[in-house]
């Protein structure tokens, strides 16, 4: 954590515990204390966070105990070309995430899922991104942290998701209960989700060293890697004076990211160019199985 220009030892001490809590209970608990291994640690994170004064305080204020969504809380409907484009151009590029998404649930449960799998997550998305934006909340976006969570906990059935699902929108009918939520430490929620993210990281090193990348490969990586981290670090006022779509692809280092490789794969760097022999025809297979993680 960082406090009033310097790093809060308090903070950074509540992470690391948190870090460790969730790692142990995933790794060397029982099949029950795996299962809710994130859990643990946001309980045990948040209970250490009271002691040291870390926790933030809980507001109760709300006019109701149960309130229905409002239709249009964000303000009426209105036409910009601008955001539309931006929009469309997001949207594209948050289908590979969805494709990342199931790709990593696939090698987790080790399922093999067909091509209506993935025409259904993209409809279902659809759907419940119109009805975010009638509502009251944000769009969607399909997290392949969820895959993480799966291999993690080693909880791969649907019933649990459905049930989770339903609870969550029940609770969301409730303000004090999201009023209780939202006041978990931030400490304590990044570093849980530190934590989920090392399955990811997993994911995508074991895909990779299934592939035999060359040159070619090892540019469309690094420069991805390298743009889409160092396009993060940009202070806000360099994107002032420039466009709003490109203020908001330059400030996000995963659309950014995503887009240059989506450009350097099929555009700038194509394979075809580079491949040949007999080998083309299994590198092309290869780098595109690769390429929904890069």
């Amino acid at each position: 954590g960082v406090e009033g220009g310097g790093a809060n030892m308090r903070s950074v001490l509540l992470s690391v515990m948190v870090v460790a809590v969730v790692l142990w209970a995933s790794l060397k608990g029982r099949p029950f204390t795996r299962s809710i291994a994130v859990l643990i640690g946001i309980t045990a994170g948040w209970l250490a966070a009271l002691l040291l004064g870390l926790a933030p305080g809980i507001p109760w204020a709300t006019s109701t105990a149960v309130q229905l969504p409002r239709l249009f809380a964000w303000g009426p409907p209105t036409f910009d070309a601008g955001i539309i484009f931006t929009s469309v151009m997001t949207g594209l590029l948050v289908l590979s995430n969805l494709v990342a998404s199931i790709l990593a649930m696939e090698k987790t449960t080790g399922q093999k899922l067909s091509r209506r799998v993935y025409d259904r997550g993209v409809a279902l998305t659809g759907v419940s991104d119109v009805m975010a934006g009638v509502g009251a909340t944000v769009g969607f976006v399909p997290f392949s942290a969820g895959a993480a969570l799966v291999g993690m906990t080693r909880v791969a059935s649907r019933l649990p998701f459905i049930l989770f699902s339903v609870i969550m929108a029940l609770m969301g009918l409730v303000p004090p209960v999201g009023a209780l939520l939202s006041s978990i430490p931030v400490p304590v929620g990044y570093s849980v989700l530190m934590a989920s993210f090392c399955q990811m990281v997993g994911f995508g090193l074991r895909d990779y060293l299934q592939l035999k990348l060359d040159n070619r490969d090892f540019y469309v990586v690094g420069l991805t890697l390298l743009f889409g981290t160092g396009s993060m670090m940009l202070p806000p006022e360099v994107l002032a004076g420039m466009p709003a779509t490109a203020r908001y692809l330059l400030g996000n280092g995963f659309l950014s990211g995503m887009l240059l490789c989506i450009l350097l794969e099929h555009l700038f760097l194509p394979a075809r160019f580079f491949a040949s022999g007999s080998n083309t025809a299994r590198g092309k297979e290869k780098r595109r199985a690769g390429s929904f993680f890069q």
